[in-house]
């Protein structure tokens, strides 16, 4: 009978410990809107690196290197999704490649 009781409570002991780590699982677990949340918060510190980059080869580049650069914002915004930046680094990207005598 002790053995007997001894199993039924190991077994209680257990489920008791699972339940406690499912519920602190799902506590710990971030949510889907989270997750996204923080890679456009990732992709737009990208694209704002991508443009201090822009501005040091601004002061110490050549039109080549800031036209490069410009794409390179441009595309980071667009991944980020901010449409507004993007179309603003089009066209600064148009500028500084027209001025570079880059075609396109």
């Amino acid at each position: 009978m002790n053995f007997i009781k001894s199993v039924v409570k190991g077994v209680l002991i257990t489920i008791a410990v699972i339940f406690v780590l499912v519920i602190l699982g799902s506590f710990a677990m971030p949510t889907e809107e989270q997750i996204d949340q923080g890679l456009t918060e990732i992709k737009t510190d990208v694209a704002a690196d991508f443009e201090r980059q822009y501005q040091s080869a601004s002061l110490h580049g050549t039109m080549v290197d800031r036209c490069v650069r410009a794409g390179l914002v441009a595309e980071g915004y667009l991944q980020a999704g901010d449409e507004a930046k993007y179309a603003q680094w089009k066209r600064v990207e148009d500028v500084d490649c027209q001025a570079a005598g880059v075609m396109r």
